[in-house]
C-alpha cells in the first residue's frame, strides 16, 4: 500500500490526460440517480478515500481546484461537459 506522502505527491503532480476521462466516468456511472444524491455521494466517496489515505478531503479539493485551469486547456473537452451536465442536472431537482 502507497504510504500516505507518496499519495499526497501523486496527487499533487497529477496525469491530468487521464484524469479527464475518468472523472466523466465517475458521472457515467452515478447519473441514473438523483442530483442531489450524484453530488453526495461523489462527495461522500472523496472524503473515504481521502481519509483512507492518510489525506485531509480539503486539500484534495484544494489540489483539484488548482489544477482546473490546466484540466480545462483549450483543446479539451471534459470538463466543460462535466459543467453543463451538473447544471442541467442540478436544475432538474
Amino acid at each position: 500500500m502507497a504510504s500516505a506522502q507518496s499519495v499526497r505527491d501523486q496527487i499533487g503532480m497529477p496525469d491530468l490526460s487521464a484524469c479527464r476521462p475518468l472523472a466523466v466516468q465517475q458521472i457515467n456511472h452515478i447519473q441514473g440517480t438523483s442530483p442531489s444524491m450524484q453530488l453526495f455521494s461523489t462527495a461522500v466517496a472523496l472524503t473515504a478515500m481521502s481519509e483512507a489515505a492518510g489525506l485531509d478531503p480539503y486539500d484534495v479539493v484544494a489540489v483539484s481546484r488548482r489544477a482546473m485551469n490546466d484540466l480545462e486547456s483549450p483543446y479539451t473537452h471534459q470538463i466543460q461537459a462535466i459543467r453543463d451536465y451538473a447544471t442541467s442536472e442540478l436544475r432538474r431537482a
